[in-house]
């Protein structure tokens, strides 16, 4: 279990687990529940300095997974949750990968936030992946809206892949 071997503020809190069932995993409790859902629910409580600390809190854990040569592979809006301050941890380890030189597999993640090599199998992808990830996230705290909205997945893919489909900036001032 990666997460019982990392410790860092950005990061979801381990405690532990239970070995019979029903099995748990005990981590620290997030009321305000995923980014996703908040982002849709709730985005006017959302101020654009609360946007901002939720973008560098999900940096700096991806920095310090990076500095460990752990790639998240799964790295979006539902992976990201909220405390009572509306601080983000990142969450869900359940892909991740240490960096080695080994063929990485493909196709792993949520296509709307899914790098091209990553669609496209490349076995030597590294955590650049987790910063294209990164970055439709930042697009989502800027819109409030899903990536690809409405897209079906092989749309997605073909689009990404051939470098012609990237959300949209947002009409500015």
């Amino acid at each position: 279990l990666v997460l019982s071997s990392l410790d860092f503020p950005s990061l979801l809190k381990f405690y532990g687990y239970t070995e019979e069932p029903p099995f748990y995993i005990l981590t620290d409790y997030m009321p305000n529940g995923s980014l996703f859902d908040f982002l849709r629910k709730s985005p006017d409580k959302l101020t654009p300095t609360h946007r901002t600390l939720i973008a560098l809190d999900v940096a700096r854990g991806l920095e310090y997974l990076h500095s460990r040569n752990i790639i998240h592979r799964d790295m979006k809006s539902l992976n990201v949750l909220l405390d009572s301050n509306l601080r983000a941890k990142i969450c869900d380890f359940g892909m991740v990968r240490v960096k080695q030189n080994a063929p990485m597999t493909g196709l792993i993640g949520t296509p709307h936030w899914m790098a091209p090599e990553v669609f496209m199998s490349i076995p030597t992808y590294n955590e650049k992946v987790d910063v294209f990830s990164y970055g439709i996230l930042l697009w989502e705290l800027l819109t409030s809206d899903m990536p690809y909205n409405g897209m079906k997945q092989v749309d997605i893919t073909i689009g990404v892949t051939n470098g012609t489909l990237r959300p949209p900036f947002p009409p500015g001032p």
